[in-house]
């Protein structure tokens, strides 16, 4: 498995996006900022789909549902999802904010877990929620630990939720549709955790912060440490069972992690790469630069 650097371009926004979301269903990116929303192909062509120049106009958009973004577009956001949860169809999203149409940017976005349980994920705290005629109301709440998360991923299969804290914890939180059950703290971590995610069978859990990988087991709600490894890891993607690390000014690094974590590969680049986005569709890495402006594209290779 390789990544090539196939395109570089300057930012069609001129600036570095505020938001790249992944359109799988259309194979292609669609980036942001308050001005302007564009979509771009991974051949690095632009089709500009919204802009304004009007401040009032600029500064209203509040979230993935606006209705600045297209009915097709929307929904392979919606399916894409946050940290494993669904968004909600845009008619579910319509009636509960025309019950809070005052107020449209007062609550987190709403998000669907498995058995169509809704929940906010908000800093310091995760409600349960049911709908409620033309709105939804919290049913339940738990208290995040530390004082506040900074990482969050729903297991794939299963209604649990691992958070990190901003002391290092790693905690898992187990709901149903009537509320939460015990927090189980599952490791203190070298430092704060800044991404989590699940090997798609929900088998196995990885976690990274500044400076290391750890990575679990997961059997019948059991956490159990297995493997634990020295990163500059800033960000990174699990593609089937391998792991692409975003090291910053130090490129990119490919890992085996079906069992022991085995590096493959590397890829030195001519920048320090800020964000990395993943469309599968594609198997495209969109990057974004700490020393420009500049979207690069990378092709990964079996």
């Amino acid at each position: 498995m390789q990544l090539t650097l196939t395109k570089s371009i300057p930012s069609p926004l001129g600036k570095k996006p505020l938001i790249i979301w992944t359109l799988n269903n259309e194979g292609a990116f669609l980036i942001s900022d308050s001005w302007n929303m564009v979509r771009l192909d991974t051949d690095g062509s632009v089709n500009v789909l919204w802009r304004t120049t009007d401040k009032e106009n600029a500064y209203q958009f509040g979230s993935v549902y606006d209705d600045r973004v297209s009915d097709p577009f929307y929904e392979g956001i919606r399916e894409a999802g946050i940290s494993g949860f669904q968004l909600l169809n845009v008619e579910d999203y319509l009636k509960i904010h025309q019950g809070n149409k005052y107020h449209p940017n007062f609550r987190p976005v709403p998000l669907k877990a498995h058995d169509s349980v809704l929940l906010y994920l908000e800093e310091k705290e995760i409600a349960l929620l049911k709908a409620a005629g033309s709105d939804i109301v919290k049913v339940a709440k738990v208290k995040v630990k530390g004082k506040g998360k900074t990482a969050e991923m729903l297991h794939p299969a299963e209604n649990v939720i691992v958070y990190g804290t901003n002391y290092g914890e790693l905690y898992a939180q187990p709901f149903d549709a009537e509320g939460f059950e015990k927090t189980v703290k599952i490791d203190q971590l070298p430092n704060v955790c800044y991404q989590i995610a699940f090997a798609p069978n929900g088998r196995k859990m990885f976690a990274v912060g500044m400076g290391y990988l750890k990575i679990y087991d997961y059997h019948e709600g059991k956490f159990t440490a297995a493997y634990s490894l020295s990163t500059a890891a800033r960000s990174f993607e699990l593609i089937d069972d391998y792991m692409i690390f975003n090291k910053g000014m130090h490129g990119i690094d490919i890992l085996r992690v079906a069992g022991k974590p085995e590096s493959l590969s590397s890829l030195d680049l001519p920048f320090s790469i800020d964000r990395m986005v993943y469309l599968a569709s594609t198997r495209t890495f969109l990057l974004t630069s700490a020393n420009s402006d500049d979207l690069h594209f990378l092709q990964l290779v079996d």
